[in-house]
């Protein structure tokens, strides 16, 4: 049964690793972040049509609003580029934990199992 931590506290070998839900979830962030970007830009190209095409205040209402939902988006990018930084960083930390204690383990494994 696999926690958040992407640790499967109940596999055969008993306590073990596996990145691939970490792995999944930047992928699908990525992806995501790629996906907002898209809709920002499209959002942008749509805005100057309207300021180009458009010569009334009504227009001008609504590229404001416009402008509104840019700040908005670009706000709500920061914060999911901020929390897939994360991700990776918490996903870094488990291999480097992982690797220190097999580096720990294997120098002391002598003096516990001496030959």
């Amino acid at each position: 049964m696999p926690d958040v931590s992407g640790f499967n506290i109940n596999s055969a070998d008993g306590l073990s690793n596996d990145e691939t839900a970490m792995l999944e979830t930047l992928k699908t962030l990525d992806r995501h972040l790629t996906d907002m970007d898209d809709a920002g830009v499209k959002v942008k190209t749509i805005q100057g049509q309207v300021r180009a095409a458009y010569q009334a205040v009504s227009s001008e209402t609504h590229a404001a609003g416009i402008d509104e939902w840019l700040k908005l988006h670009g706000r709500v990018m920061q914060r999911t580029q901020f929390f897939r930084d994360g991700t990776a960083m918490a996903k870094q930390l488990l291999v480097d934990a992982e690797f220190d204690a097999n580096t720990y383990a294997a120098g002391i494994s002598g003096e516990i199992n001496p030959k």
